[in-house]
């Protein structure tokens, strides 16, 4: 029996065939890869733009607070009676966006991590509001009632202001460790 005789095309088809499979395969590597690095670039975009709404968010919440609040601590000082606070105050807040909405909007969607710190922010909130309620049931008695809760509700505020700037901070080391934040000075 007489042996098969292989075509002397067997080994250069193989060859061709084997770099044609190489090129394609380091095609489809390549394309998935940049896709894949795409999607990070895209992810960390998307989160760099959420923790900047945070973090304005976040700020709007203390300003508006702070403005409030001086209304408040101007009412224990006797500048204005309850009404004229309470007026001042829902004048102050008619209109503005809903800092602390958006805050925990954004917080319990993305960045839950934040959580403690933004529960410390309305825990100290929550107490300040506390101190209010006080204040109105005081409101039609002698003045020295309402002084009693001076000191009290400076506390408040002033815990309430420490915990946000915690919460500023934690911001801040989470784009900081998600390597968000980085400076981004002049191409070379």
């Amino acid at each position: 029996m007489a042996e098969p005789v292989l075509s002397p095309w067997i080994p250069v088809i193989v060859q061709v065939g084997l770099g044609l499979l190489t090129i394609a395969g380091s095609g489809i590597m390549s394309g998935v890869v940049t896709h894949k690095l795409n999607v990070t670039k895209e992810r960390e975009e998307f989160l760099r733009g959420k923790l900047e709404d945070l973090f304005e968010a976040v700020g709007g919440f203390q300003d508006l607070f702070g403005e409030c609040m001086m209304i408040w601590l101007r009412f224990t000082n006797d500048e204005f009676t309850f009404e004229e606070a309470h007026k001042l105050h829902g004048e102050v807040l008619d209109g503005k966006p809903e800092y602390y909405a958006t805050a925990e909007m954004l917080i319990n969607l993305y960045f839950r991590a934040l959580l403690p710190e933004f529960q410390a922010c309305r825990r100290a909130a929550d107490n300040v509001t506390a101190i209010q309620l006080k204040l109105r049931r005081l409101a039609d008695g002698p003045k020295a009632n309402i002084l009693i809760l001076y000191n009290p509700l400076h506390e408040a505020i002033t815990e309430f202001h420490k915990n946000l700037i915690a919460l500023k901070g934690a911001i801040l080391e989470r784009g900081a460790s998600l390597k968000l934040l980085q400076a981004k000075g002049p191409k070379e």
